[in-house]
């Protein structure tokens, strides 16, 4: 029900709504980005946002990803993500395309919502033929929560200057650790077998 109030049109606390806001005072979020970012080595002052493209924004910047991806086929196939430099106002007109392009999946949402959770229609009775009607995956709500966390950590740099990770930082030698630990009990294992 929660995810589905972050989609709903209605809502106070709508992602559209959120975006909307932004572009509003895309002005005053750029000065605040200049003040913040301008020691950054190639800072732009026409468009102060980096932005990271998400894999469903880089069709939206075929030049930019074809660019910083052939310097990368120098080096191997290791892909980074793929960065432009925008103002708060195109910033926002991409978050509104990326939300528009999962208009189908908040629509099903937002009807499992209203027809089950909330309001309990008679075709909440029929919950099966419900969700075949309007099925939703586990990796389609995954799909609408990460839009949803990418729009607020990025939002939450842009205006504090405190860029969080989405992972914690040790993420990497965490699994690292824990795939070295599992070779190791192996090993272990092996040589008790051999005893």
């Amino acid at each position: 029900m929660n995810c589905a109030r972050l989609f709903d049109t209605k809502s106070d606390v709508s992602i559209g709504n959120l975006i909307e806001d932004v572009k509003s005072h895309s002005a005053e979020i750029d000065a605040l980005a200049i003040s913040l970012f301008n020691d950054r080595p190639n800072f732009d002052r026409l468009n102060p946002i980096v932005h990271p493209l998400a894999k469903d924004e880089e069709r939206f910047y075929p030049k930019e990803v074809e660019s910083q991806r052939s310097d990368e086929k120098l080096f191997g196939n290791h892909y980074r993500m793929v960065t432009v430099c925008i103002t708060t106002h195109d910033l926002s007109n991409l978050w509104k395309k990326r939300l528009n392009s999962l208009r189908k999946l908040t629509d099903m949402l937002r009807d499992q919502r209203n027809k089950v959770f909330a309001h309990s229609d008679m075709e909440a009775l029929k919950y099966d033929e419900l969700v075949r009607r309007l099925p939703l995956t586990y990796g389609e709500i995954q799909k609408l929560i990460n839009f949803a966390l990418d729009l607020t950590i990025e939002l939450f740099a842009k205006i504090t200057g405190i860029e969080k990770d989405r992972l914690p930082k040790n993420y990497n030698d965490i699994q690292g650790l824990l795939k070295y630990a599992e070779v190791g009990m192996e090993a272990v294992e092996q040589h008790l077998g051999n005893l």
